[in-house]
C-alpha cells in the first residue's frame, strides 16, 4: 500500500511537471480534404520542419507544441521551375492559439474550397473533459441547436461545445435527435441511431451547409487504449439498449 501511495505521488508530480513546462500534444484532422493534396509540416525539436500525416475526420499522427506559443502547420513552397536562384520556402497554412487548461488537443482543419487557406478549431481531448463512452458535441452553425440522446435533452448555442448527457457503460444502441431552434420554430436537422460503448468516445460536429437550410455533420470515433474496456464489454451478457 505504501508503494502504491508513493507511485501515485510520483505520477501526479510528473504530470504537474509536464504541465508546468507548457508542453501539449496536438492531433490534427481534416474536416474535409483540400481540393489539392497537401503535405503539411511542423517545426521539429531540431528546428527543422517535420512532416505530419493528416486524415479526414480520423486521428492519426500527433505532434508536440508549447502552450505559450502559437500552434502552426507549415506548407512547403517549391522553388520556381527553371529559376536556379529560387529556393524552397515555408509559409503558415494553419495556426491556432495554444489553449490553456488541457494537455491533449484536437486541431480541426477546415480548408477553403480552393484549399489556399484554412480555418482551425481546437478541442480538448483530455479524459477529464470527455470520458470513454461519452460524446462531445460542437455546434459550428449560426443557430441554437436542441436535441435528445437516449431521451435526455441538451442544447448548444452557436460555437458552443458540450458533453452530451449520456455515458455508455456497455454497448448500447441509442437514438440521437437534433433540431435547429429559431423564431420560426424547430426544424429537425439530424435523427439517427448510433452504437455507443465504453470502448470508444465520439466527437460530433455540425456546420451550416453551402445552401441555406442545409447542414453537414461529421464524427470522429476515438478507440479506448485500455484493453480492459473491451474485456468488460465482451463479458457483458445484458441486452443492447434499444434492441428488440
Amino acid at each position: 500500500m505504501k508503494n502504491l501511495f508513493l507511485l501515485s505521488i510520483f505520477l501526479s508530480s510528473a504530470l504537474h511537471a509536464a504541465e508546468a513546462e507548457g508542453g501539449i500534444k496536438v492531433k490534427p484532422v481534416w474536416w474535409r480534404a483540400p481540393s489539392q493534396t497537401k503535405q503539411l509540416y511542423v517545426e521539429g525539436k531540431d528546428g527543422k520542419p517535420a512532416p505530419v500525416r493528416i486524415l479526414t475526420m480520423c486521428i492519426l499522427d500527433s505532434f508536440e507544441a508549447t502552450r505559450d506559443k502559437e500552434v502552426i502547420l507549415l506548407d512547403r513552397v517549391e522553388p520556381a521551375p527553371g529559376d536556379k536562384a529560387s529556393k524552397a520556402s515555408w509559409k503558415t497554412y494553419a495556426s491556432a492559439a495554444a489553449p490553456a487548461g488541457s494537455v491533449e488537443w484536437l486541431m480541426l482543419l477546415l480548408p477553403s474550397t480552393d484549399g489556399l487557406s484554412c480555418q482551425t478549431r481546437m478541442m480538448s481531448l483530455d479524459e477529464s473533459s470527455l470520458k470513454w463512452g461519452g460524446t462531445r458535441f460542437t455546434n459550428f452553425t449560426n443557430e441554437r441547436l436542441v436535441g435528445q440522446i437516449a431521451g435526455k435533452p441538451f442544447s448548444a448555442t452557436p460555437g458552443e461545445s458540450i458533453t452530451l448527457p449520456f455515458i455508455a457503460t456497455r454497448r448500447s444502441v441509442v437514438e440521437v435527435i437534433l433540431a435547429a431552434d429559431s423564431k420560426a420554430g424547430r426544424t429537425i436537422v439530424f435523427s439517427s441511431k448510433g452504437i455507443f460503448s465504453p470502448t470508444k468516445r465520439t466527437l460530433l460536429f455540425i456546420i451550416n451547409g453551402r445552401e441555406a437550410g442545409t447542414y453537414e455533420t461529421r464524427a470522429i470515433e476515438q478507440p479506448n487504449p485500455d484493453p480492459k474496456a473491451y474485456e468488460e464489454e465482451g463479458s457483458d451478457a445484458k441486452p443492447v439498449e434499444g434492441s428488440k
